[in-house]
Protein backbone atom coordinates (compact mmCIF):
# COMPACT_ATOMS: atom_id res chain seq x y z
CA UNK A 1 0.00 0.00 0.00
CA UNK A 2 3.02 2.37 0.57
CA UNK A 3 4.35 1.72 -2.90
CA UNK A 4 0.80 2.77 -4.10
CA UNK A 5 0.61 5.56 -2.33
CA UNK A 6 4.35 7.01 -3.23
CA UNK A 7 3.26 6.50 -6.74
CA UNK A 8 0.22 8.58 -6.91
CA UNK A 9 1.73 11.17 -4.81
CA UNK A 10 4.70 11.29 -6.99
CA UNK A 11 2.99 11.40 -10.55
CA UNK A 12 -1.21 11.24 -9.37
CA UNK A 13 -3.42 14.25 -7.99
CA UNK A 14 -4.24 15.04 -5.12
CA UNK A 15 -7.97 13.73 -5.71
CA UNK A 16 -6.58 10.32 -7.36
CA UNK A 17 -4.71 9.79 -3.93
CA UNK A 18 -7.68 10.67 -2.04
CA UNK A 19 -9.72 8.25 -3.74
CA UNK A 20 -7.42 5.58 -3.26
CA UNK A 21 -7.52 6.10 0.35
CA UNK A 22 -10.88 6.03 0.86
CA UNK A 23 -11.20 2.83 -1.24
CA UNK A 24 -8.78 1.08 0.69
CA UNK A 25 -9.98 1.82 3.93
CA UNK A 26 -13.97 1.35 2.57
CA UNK A 27 -14.82 5.40 2.82
CA UNK A 28 -17.26 5.38 0.42
CA UNK A 29 -20.55 6.15 0.78
CA UNK A 30 -22.43 2.76 0.62
CA UNK A 31 -25.58 1.31 0.95
CA UNK A 32 -23.53 -1.70 2.64
CA UNK A 33 -21.16 0.17 4.36
CA UNK A 34 -24.04 1.66 6.70
CA UNK A 35 -25.93 -1.71 6.83
CA UNK A 36 -28.35 -0.48 4.22
CA UNK A 37 -29.94 -2.37 0.96
CA UNK A 38 -29.06 -1.11 -2.66
CA UNK A 39 -28.82 -2.08 -6.12
CA UNK A 40 -25.35 -1.16 -8.12
CA UNK A 41 -24.93 2.51 -8.49
CA UNK A 42 -23.45 1.79 -11.98
CA UNK A 43 -26.23 0.35 -12.90
CA UNK A 44 -24.91 -3.73 -14.12
CA UNK A 45 -28.07 -4.54 -12.73
CA UNK A 46 -27.07 -7.42 -11.07
CA UNK A 47 -24.60 -6.28 -7.24
CA UNK A 48 -25.29 -4.09 -4.85
CA UNK A 49 -24.07 -1.15 -3.86
CA UNK A 50 -20.63 -1.99 -1.95
CA UNK A 51 -17.04 -2.12 -3.12
CA UNK A 52 -16.80 -5.53 -3.22
CA UNK A 53 -19.55 -5.46 -6.09
CA UNK A 54 -17.75 -2.27 -7.55
CA UNK A 55 -14.78 -4.36 -7.85
CA UNK A 56 -16.64 -6.85 -10.10
CA UNK A 57 -19.09 -5.03 -11.91
CA UNK A 58 -19.84 -5.63 -15.50
CA UNK A 59 -20.53 -1.91 -15.99
CA UNK A 60 -16.81 -1.28 -14.32
CA UNK A 61 -15.11 -3.79 -15.82
CA UNK A 62 -16.38 -2.67 -19.55
CA UNK A 63 -15.15 0.71 -18.51
CA UNK A 64 -11.81 0.06 -17.82
CA UNK A 65 -11.22 -2.05 -21.08
CA UNK A 66 -12.40 0.08 -23.41
CA UNK A 67 -11.14 4.26 -21.75
CA UNK A 68 -8.09 2.84 -20.13
CA UNK A 69 -7.19 -0.76 -21.77
CA UNK A 70 -6.85 -2.60 -18.45
CA UNK A 71 -8.06 -6.19 -18.89
CA UNK A 72 -10.64 -7.67 -16.24
CA UNK A 73 -8.42 -9.74 -14.16
CA UNK A 74 -8.94 -13.09 -12.62
CA UNK A 75 -12.89 -13.34 -10.46
CA UNK A 76 -10.24 -14.09 -7.64
CA UNK A 77 -7.82 -11.32 -7.76
CA UNK A 78 -10.74 -8.35 -8.61
CA UNK A 79 -10.98 -7.01 -4.89
CA UNK A 80 -7.35 -6.75 -4.64
CA UNK A 81 -6.66 -5.03 -8.34
CA UNK A 82 -9.94 -2.38 -7.60
CA UNK A 83 -8.47 -1.63 -4.57
CA UNK A 84 -4.75 -1.30 -6.00
CA UNK A 85 -2.91 -3.42 -4.06
CA UNK A 86 -0.94 -6.93 -4.84
CA UNK A 87 0.30 -8.29 -8.04
CA UNK A 88 -2.65 -7.84 -9.79
CA UNK A 89 -3.17 -4.57 -10.26
CA UNK A 90 -0.29 -4.95 -12.52
CA UNK A 91 -2.71 -6.85 -14.91
CA UNK A 92 -2.63 -4.72 -18.30
CA UNK A 93 -3.53 -6.26 -21.96
CA UNK A 94 -0.36 -4.99 -23.56
CA UNK A 95 2.85 -5.91 -22.12
CA UNK A 96 4.51 -2.79 -22.42
CA UNK A 97 2.89 -0.96 -19.30
CA UNK A 98 5.10 -0.43 -16.70
CA UNK A 99 4.29 -0.98 -13.19
CA UNK A 100 3.79 2.85 -12.22
CA UNK A 101 2.05 3.19 -15.26
CA UNK A 102 -0.34 0.04 -14.65
CA UNK A 103 -0.87 1.31 -11.09
CA UNK A 104 -1.75 5.12 -12.52
CA UNK A 105 -4.49 3.87 -14.87
CA UNK A 106 -6.24 1.50 -12.53
CA UNK A 107 -6.12 4.78 -9.50
CA UNK A 108 -8.07 6.65 -13.02
CA UNK A 109 -10.50 4.40 -13.54
CA UNK A 110 -11.33 3.91 -9.47
CA UNK A 111 -11.47 7.50 -8.99
CA UNK A 112 -14.03 7.49 -11.96
CA UNK A 113 -16.19 4.99 -10.60
CA UNK A 114 -15.96 6.74 -6.91
CA UNK A 115 -17.00 10.13 -8.52
CA UNK A 116 -20.10 8.74 -10.46
CA UNK A 117 -20.88 6.03 -7.25
CA UNK A 118 -20.82 9.02 -5.29
CA UNK A 119 -22.44 11.51 -7.55
CA UNK A 120 -25.56 8.45 -8.26
CA UNK A 121 -26.01 8.24 -4.36
CA UNK A 122 -26.48 11.67 -4.29
CA UNK A 123 -28.97 12.35 -7.06
CA UNK A 124 -27.09 14.56 -9.13
CA UNK A 125 -26.70 11.43 -11.86
CA UNK A 126 -29.50 8.94 -12.20
CA UNK A 127 -28.08 5.30 -12.69
CA UNK A 128 -28.94 5.21 -16.18
CA UNK A 129 -26.77 7.77 -16.61
CA UNK A 130 -23.75 6.27 -14.87
CA UNK A 131 -21.74 4.43 -17.48
CA UNK A 132 -22.06 7.35 -19.89
CA UNK A 133 -20.38 9.69 -16.60
CA UNK A 134 -17.27 6.73 -16.33
CA UNK A 135 -15.36 8.27 -18.86
CA UNK A 136 -15.86 12.06 -18.16
CA UNK A 137 -15.06 11.40 -14.95
CA UNK A 138 -11.81 9.55 -15.77
CA UNK A 139 -10.80 12.39 -17.87
CA UNK A 140 -12.02 14.87 -14.44
CA UNK A 141 -9.44 12.66 -13.18
CA UNK A 142 -6.33 13.18 -15.05
CA UNK A 143 -7.84 16.93 -15.80
CA UNK A 144 -4.88 19.48 -15.53
CA UNK A 145 -1.72 16.78 -14.98
CA UNK A 146 -0.06 16.73 -18.55
CA UNK A 147 1.57 13.06 -17.32
CA UNK A 148 -1.83 11.53 -16.77
CA UNK A 149 -3.69 13.17 -19.85
CA UNK A 150 -0.82 12.07 -21.68
CA UNK A 151 -1.53 8.32 -20.19
CA UNK A 152 -4.97 8.62 -20.96
CA UNK A 153 -4.76 9.47 -24.18
CA UNK A 154 -1.68 6.96 -25.07
CA UNK A 155 -4.22 4.14 -23.34
CA UNK A 156 -7.43 5.27 -25.60
CA UNK A 157 -4.98 4.95 -28.50
CA UNK A 158 -3.49 1.54 -28.02
CA UNK A 159 -7.47 0.44 -27.34
CA UNK A 160 -8.40 1.79 -30.49
CA UNK A 161 -6.04 0.06 -32.56
CA UNK A 162 -6.22 -3.44 -31.41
Amino acid sequence: MISVCRVLTARGTPRIGAAFIRTAFNGWCTARRFQGRAGCLLGCGRGNDSIEHYSDCATYHSFCRQHAGLAAPAAEDRLACFLNLGHSTLIRRDAGCSRERATMLRALTVYAAYRVQASVRSGSLQVAEAAGALPAMLREGARGHPALESLLRVARRRQREQ
